[in-house]
């Protein structure tokens, strides 16, 4: 069976050329239902059955597709090995080349952090012992890449795949600056900061300091572009309940919203928080997130 004999069975329209149809692909109107596609803008490539809307940018494997179209897991996968493609071992790959170690940027760091970093967390009202520890938070120096920036290490399955310095002073332009790709365990836009701390209901947020706001059973994805590994990462973690609450401002709820349509189909619950315009997770006072843990753990 081809990926159009699928499509037919199952009446759904494509166009095997003209507009918005490239070389070696196939279009349908994107399924996804927040995306503004009014045409044909996703395409379906046939050499291995991956997909990409060029409009809201949801893409994945095949089977993800066949999910999106109501196929349970199985009916999914089964359907998925029975489809001719024209290269059935065709994937993306993406090389990660490590030429330097992490530890050696990581050994000039200093624990404990440094009384302006203590300053600048507990005039934010965070607990900067509690963090200090909980979260391995150490201080650069005045020297090296990432000079006076507070370091907060991303930790994944046990081991430190790479980190994060959040500026302190207010006058870099930017507020982040993650370690190099080429010492990271781990590619950055593969990172789930706390993934650790998840039992059976996560957290989804944008950034470190949110999820840490948050505490147990947050997670931050570093960005509202989530990637599909990230998705990958999340789906494994076999969730019962799911909560996506990016920044307030409209187009992080966009994301967010996208991001929770991604993970439904895996997930029993799964909503999205929507804050206030000028809020984000890490704003949130300390009884706002008693309150909210109250609700969703």
């Amino acid at each position: 069976m081809t990926i159009q004999d699928y499509l037919d069975m199952k009446n759904i329209p494509y166009w095997t050329h003209g507009k918005n149809v490239s070389k070696g692909y196939i279009g349908i109107r994107c399924v996804n239902p927040f995306c503004r596609d009014r045409s044909n803008h996703l395409g379906i490539r046939l050499r291995d059955g991956r997909y990409k809307c060029w409009i809201c940018g949801i893409h994945g494997e095949f089977k993800s597709l066949l999910r999106r179209f109501g196929e349970s897991p199985s009916a999914a996968a089964d359907i998925s090995n029975s489809i001719y493609f024209t290269d059935k071992t065709s994937e993306y790959t993406y090389t990660h080349k490590i030429t330097g170690k992490l530890e050696d940027l990581m050994r000039d760091f200093k624990s404990p952090i440094s009384k302006e970093h203590r300053i600048y967390l507990e005039n934010r009202g965070y607990p900067a012992d509690k963090w200090e520890k909980k979260y391995s938070l150490m201080s650069a120096d005045h020297i090296g890449d990432q000079k006076f920036r507070l370091v907060v290490p991303c930790k994944m399955e046990g081991r430190t795949v790479g980190f994060i310095g959040r500026d302190t002073t207010g006058k870099s332009q930017l507020k982040y600056k993650a370690s190099p790709e080429s010492h990271n365990l781990l590619p950055r836009r593969e990172w789930i900061f706390n993934l650790d701390s998840v039992k059976d209901c996560a957290i989804i947020v944008e950034g470190c300091m949110d999820a840490m706001n948050l505490g147990d059973g947050s997670i931050a994805l570093f960005s509202t572009s989530f990637t599909q590994k990230q998705v990958e990462s999340i789906v494994k973690m076999n969730l019962n309940r799911c909560f996506v609450m990016f920044d307030g401002e409209a187009p992080a709820i966009e994301q967010a919203y996208r991001l929770a349509y991604e993970l439904s189909p895996f997930i029993k619950l799964t909503e999205v928080l929507e804050l206030p315009e000028d809020k984000d997770p890490g704003d949130l006072t300390e009884s706002d997130v008693r309150a909210l843990r109250r609700e969703v753990f």
